[in-house]
């Protein structure tokens, strides 16, 4: 088969496929309305009235989503935790809200979301949304990977003269030290100067602050922890949602087996 047919083919599997939302609302009558709307443009539609349910969901990795609607306030759970703890899926998060402000705008972008878009969706929104999944999908396609075989080759050639340099280096120190034993001795007490160096670092990594688990904190803590649900609160995967600067793994599990 010619490239251009093998083209053609990919490009018709990536159109054809339908394209997976889901929508979490707490209303269910919104979601009954929404869900509509997205079935009649030919959209595989996942409602789902809690937050908590949906995030157990994308962790389980079941069903490869497209898209992520989520409405901006959910009584569950709060709307930027869960954008971070989806932040890394590949998955087109977009934000439902009326009158959004440019803090609210600039809030949701920062933490993950493509689009704040008004709850009452138009045909143009589905438009646009619907071509930046496809381009995404061409993508993934591998249609506009580049070869970089010849920079492999390049860098083949080059490793075997770094090799060369470096035995020269060190059989010019050798035959220094031959002729001059004072090498030696200047060599091992760099090596010793430069594993003290490396000691104290080590020890000054060790001595971290210790951290004030504030009401703030403790709160954005728990709530998170509550997003996650059971089985999914693991120290990195709620180090992740919570999103605050300096806070460690170790300090989240120290924290939570304090408190759970």
């Amino acid at each position: 088969m010619s490239k251009t047919g093998s083209r053609d083919l990919d490009k018709q599997s990536v159109l054809s496929t339908s394209l997976k939302v889901m929508v979490v609302d707490n209303k269910k009558e919104f979601l009954a309305h929404v869900g509509e709307f997205f079935s009649s443009r030919l959209f595989e539609v996942t409602c789902v009235d809690k937050a908590g349910t949906a995030l157990n969901m994308l962790a389980a990795e079941k069903t490869d989503f497209d898209i992520l609607l989520l409405d901006s306030d959910l009584r569950d759970v709060e709307m930027i935790p869960v954008l971070r703890y989806t932040k890394d899926m590949n998955i087109l998060k977009i934000v439902m809200k009326e009158e959004a402000d440019d803090a609210f705008l600039l809030e949701a972008l920062e933490n993950g979301a493509f689009l704040v878009v008004p709850k009452k969706l138009t045909n143009d929104t589905v438009l646009h949304v619907r071509q930046h999944v496809i381009r995404e999908r061409i993508h993934k396609s591998g249609q506009f990977k580049v070869s970089s075989k010849s920079e492999t080759k390049e860098a083949e050639k080059a490793s075997p003269k770094e090799v060369d340099i470096n035995a020269a280096r060190k059989r010019e120190r050798t035959c220094h030290a031959e002729e001059n034993p004072d090498v030696h001795l200047l060599e091992n007490e760099n090596v010793s100067a430069k594993r003290s160096v490396s000691a104290m670092t080590s020890v000054s990594a060790m001595k971290r602050p210790c951290l004030e688990w504030t009401k703030e904190l403790h709160s954005k803590f728990v709530s998170v922890v509550r997003a996650l649900g059971d089985g999914n609160c693991f120290p990195k995967t709620i180090l992740d949602a919570m999103g605050v600067p300096g806070l460690t793994r170790m300090q989240v599990a120290s924290h939570l087996q304090v408190k759970f």
